[in-house]
């Protein structure tokens, strides 16, 4: 099997009359129509590329041509307007996964001089895959000599079946391995450091051990401060002035 990529010419083909794919499901399975509702935003799209003097044209679960019901695969040459139906998406299989779709068009064209085939319908097959890097379509043939003329295989990369579910690490997971990175080399190379420089021993080769010791009076005392700063409020006005009928100070105010 080798792979040629060629140059890829998406193209709208219009907003209007739109097909659907025809799965042989009664009734359609709940994750077959989920996988359908996907490549929705394809369905008005056709697909072009050449190889080896044939020109190939593909839509999703699309009519391609009036002349050539249900075809949404044809083969044939520049000029030549009697395309071979290589699939037809009244015969569709679909399967798919997280990032990826497999869609099959089955009830092509019967190629009664290719022995190899066995008088076999011709069948299209089009892997669709995630492409994030990119907003624009790309489309590849897949020249496959084990099978011959009797199947043609695309590939499709596209944002439109990326998943949401982001990749990589989160910003706050981001944080807490820097977070957590930085402790461990605060701690190692200040343990290194008193060890080795001062000759401490013990729980004392710990950097800045008082103040961590200390760091849970240090948050008492804040707290205190900021929680309970109103046990400090002076005294109301009645008991203020309840003091200056003190006898004691009455020689004081008449001399």
């Amino acid at each position: 099997m080798y792979f040629k990529y060629l140059t890829i010419l998406p193209f709208l083909f219009g907003y209007g009359f739109c097909e659907d794919c025809l799965l042989h499901y009664k009734p359609i399975p709940e994750n077959k129509q989920e996988l359908l509702h996907r490549i929705d935003s394809l369905k008005s799209q056709r697909f072009g590329a050449s190889s080896g003097g044939f020109t190939y044209t593909v839509m999703i679960c699309n009519e391609i041509s009036k002349n050539q019901p249900n075809a949404a695969a044809t083969k044939g040459h520049g000029g030549d307007k009697n395309s071979l139906v290589i699939g037809r998406f009244n015969d569709t299989h679909i399967v798919g996964g997280s990032e990826w779709i497999l869609l099959t068009y089955a009830s092509g064209d019967v190629l009664n001089k290719s022995d190899h085939c066995n008088n076999t319908a011709m069948r299209t097959s089009i892997m669709i895959t995630c492409n994030r890097g990119s907003d624009q379509v790309l489309f590849a043939l897949d020249d496959d000599d084990a099978v011959g003329d009797c199947q043609v295989t695309f590939t499709l990369k596209t944002p439109v079946v990326c998943s949401n579910t982001p990749h990589g690490l989160s910003k706050g997971s981001v944080f807490c391995v820097l977070l957590l990175t930085g402790g461990m080399m605060y701690l190692i190379v200040g343990v290194a450091y008193r060890r080795i420089m001062t000759g401490a021993q013990g729980i004392e080769q710990i950097p800045h051990y008082y103040f961590w010791r200390d760091l849970g009076n240090l948050q008492a005392d804040g707290c205190n401060f900021v929680c309970r700063k109103g046990n400090g409020r002076e005294e109301p006005w009645n008991r203020i002035t309840s003091n200056f009928n003190d006898p004691a100070d009455e020689p004081l105010l008449h001399p």
